[in-house]
């Protein structure tokens, strides 16, 4: 059995070859952060969309750099425990 390709790096630039205008990534959060990265380093800027698995502001978007990934577009229908946007939040309280 083939084992897994350690990075998205590949695949994103091959993509943007294939002249692509929108993006959309279902993932893990480790393989969308590598995907956005690369998609960073290279300039491509396509309609990206990640799936609601690997929305977390803290676990995916801020170790690439929120910077990074303006105009990103999640599916996230929840409230981040980790975000400091919610920390005054009452519904986020214990």
């Amino acid at each position: 059995m083939k084992s897994p390709t350690p990075t998205v790096d590949s695949l994103i630039v091959n993509l943007k070859a294939s002249g692509a205008e929108a993006l959309i990534i279902a993932a893990t959060p480790r393989f969308v952060a590598q995907a956005l990265r690369k998609l960073n380093d290279i300039g491509w800027k396509p309609l990206t969309i990640v799936n609601a698995v690997s929305s977390s502001v803290s676990a995916t978007l801020q170790p690439v750099g929120l910077d990074k990934v303006v105009a990103v577009v999640s599916a996230a229908f929840f409230k981040d425990p980790n975000a400091s946007k919610w920390a005054d939040d009452i519904g986020m309280r214990g």
